[in-house]
This record gives C-alpha cells, sequence and structure tokens, in this order.
C-alpha cells in the first residue's frame, strides 16, 4: 500500500518550503494575487476527471493532481494566517486561529456530505463549479491587507534583470533563514514542524487503502467516516482548543496535540 504514495514525503518537504515561500513572497508582492494563483492550479485535475474517468485520464489526473498539490496545497492556510497577523490583534490570534482550522474542518464536512448525496458522475462537476466560485469570490471581494511600495528601479537589460532577481531572492532567503535560526521560537516551530510532517505524512491516503482492502469500504462508508472525524475537528477547535488556550496555555495544548497525533500513527 505504501507504493500508492511514493513521493508522499518528498512532496512535504516541498509544501514546507513553499508555505514558507508563499509566507516571505506575499509580504512582497501582496496576499490576494498569491492565493488567487495557487488556488486556480485546483481546477484542472478535477476537469480532467470531470471530462473523463477512464485509466489514462486517471494516470493524468494523479500527475496533475500531485504538481497542483505541491504548488497549492495549504496555500489557501498559510495565506489565511498572513491575513490574521496582518489585521488581528497578537492576544487575540490564537482563538482566530482556531476558528479558522474549525471552518475548514466544515468545509471538510460539507464535502464528504456532498459526496455521500451525489452521484459519482456529478462530484467532481461540483467541484470545478465551488472551486471557480471561490476564484470569483476572491477576485471581486477579497481585499488586499498589504500596500505595496512603488518601485523605482531603473530599466535594465534582460541579462541584468536575470542577476538582479537573483540577487534579490539570495539576500531574501539569507535573511529569513537568519530570523529562523536565532530566533529560539522560529527554530522550535520549524523543528517540531519537520518532524511532525515527516511522521504524518500519507498516514490519511495509507488509511484509506487499509480500509478499502480490508474491510471492501466504498464511496459512502468513506463519507461517513470522514464526517465523524471531521465532525469532532470542528468542536475541538472551534469550542474546545479556544478554552483551553485560555486554562492551560498555547505550550500544553501544542504538547497535547503531538501527543494525541503519536496515539493516532501508533
Amino acid at each position: 500500500m505504501k507504493s500508492r504514495n511514493p513521493c508522499g514525503r518528498t512532496h512535504v518537504r516541498l509544501l514546507e518550503f513553499l508555505g514558507w515561500w508563499y509566507f516571505h513572497y506575499s509580504d512582497e508582492h501582496g496576499r490576494k494575487p498569491f492565493i488567487i494563483i495557487t488556488m486556480s492550479t485546483t481546477i484542472f485535475p478535477f476537469a480532467l476527471l470531470a471530462w473523463n474517468q477512464s485509466e489514462d485520464f486517471v494516470y493524468a489526473y494523479n500527475v496533475l493532481r500531485t504538481i497542483s498539490n505541491i504548488i497549492s496545497q495549504g496555500s489557501v492556510f498559510y495565506i489565511s494566517l498572513a491575513y490574521v497577523a496582518d489585521v488581528v490583534n497578537e492576544s487575540k490570534r490564537a482563538a482566530v486561529f482556531s476558528w479558522i482550522t474549525g471552518l475548514l474542518s466544515a468545509s471538510h464536512v460539507l464535502g464528504d456530505v456532498l459526496a455521500l448525496f451525489l452521484p459519482e458522475k456529478y462530484i467532481f462537476v461540483v467541484s470545478i463549479a465551488l472551486l471557480i466560485f471561490c476564484l470569483v469570490y476572491m477576485k471581486f471581494f477579497l481585499v488586499e491587507t498589504v500596500i505595496l511600495a512603488p518601485r523605482n528601479n531603473p530599466k535594465l537589460g534582460c541579462g541584468a534583470k536575470i542577476v538582479d532577481v537573483f540577487q534579490q531572492r539570495y539576500k531574501s532567503v539569507k535573511r529569513a533563514a537568519e530570523i529562523v535560526f536565532f530566533s529560539p521560537t522560529l527554530r522550535g516551530m520549524a523543528l517540531v514542524s519537520f518532524f511532525y510532517e515527516t511522521g504524518m505524512s500519507g498516514k490519511r491516503s495509507v488509511l484509506l487503502y487499509y480500509l478499502k482492502a480490508v474491510f471492501d469500504f466504498d464511496k459512502n462508508q468513506f463519507s461517513e467516516l470522514l464526517m465523524i472525524v471531521g465532525i469532532g475537528s470542528i468542536f475541538s477547535q472551534v469550542l474546545l482548543l479556544h478554552l483551553l488556550n485560555l486554562l492551560v496555555g498555547e505550550k500544553v495544548i501544542l504538547c497535547s496535540a503531538l501527543l494525541a497525533s503519536i496515539a493516532y500513527v501508533c
């Protein structure tokens, strides 16, 4: 079953790098363009399956879906956190983060409900419609929170522009690495995130393959199982997490979450 997810850990490492990249460059070029561009890449894989669900198209879907996930997976969450950092006071961010994760879990539950009741041939069509709606909404109603400074760069030749871009990127990467390395909080967060994602990568896919192989789960049973998990996530993230943060603090919550993840994998 592990062979069904051959590039899972490489995929996770790329996602972590791109997550940092989104944060960094959205500071320079704005939040809105990045979230629109990355989300637009998610439409193409589902469009293939909405058009044709033959074996060749499924293989093409897997290729496009892998590329799409590398570019877009997690970007909505990352940019949402950046928006929160822009507009919410630091003392209230933990509560807002819990609400964001709770809403994400609610969207997963809603998706599972739709998958439970929709015929299979309409699932991908509905997915594309929802993704297009999100893009249109963000294009016209999402407010840019980053005030971009005007650029007064002199006109350069093509070669000079390429060299200048690489020099700026090198300086930016170096500055960001120094900030993380010399900050105990950020350094600890990076290490915890790295080892956590390394241990948890691919677990959901492997679990679904196991349930299909051993218990012969169908679409409806998968949807019901994921709905139960999603409802529990909504309760814990929207209500329980906020209350626990007031009582025991963020450090205890983080340790408890890591222990729960270890128990889940075991």
